[in-house]
């Protein structure tokens, strides 16, 4: 099991929009993903939008996102990535973006 710890910066939750983005990544990965809110010891799959809106996640508040499979290390690398530049995605005008793995990406054709 491979985990991280964040702190949600001032004036920044876990509302809709990075919580569908934060499924929509961990769905991605074979490995089991959760994140658990250092409050209240509650957790929640990184796969359920729902279960994830329903910790309520506010500004200041701890998380541990925790990650057991075999990405693990991938999935954790990725998803801290996500959480660190604020739940932004790339810009979709770049040539190509690099993935934690160094792994390039192109954009995809609607964007062009």
């Amino acid at each position: 099991m491979e985990k991280f710890d964040f702190k949600f910066r001032a004036g920044f939750g876990l509302h809709a929009r990075p919580a569908g983005m934060l499924v929509k990544t961990a769905n991605e990965f074979e490995s089991s993903i959760a994140v658990i809110k250092e409050k209240d010891g509650n957790r929640a799959s990184a796969t359920g939008l729902f279960a994830l809106l329903g910790l309520k996640i506010e500004e200041g508040d701890i998380v541990s996102v925790e990650a057991e499979g075999p990405d693990e290390s991938e999935a954790i690398s990725v998803i801290k990535t996500l959480f660190e530049n604020d739940f932004k995605m790339p810009d979709k005008n770049a040539v190509g973006v690099e993935l934690a793995n160094n792994e390039k990406v192109e954009p995809d054709s609607q964007y062009n």
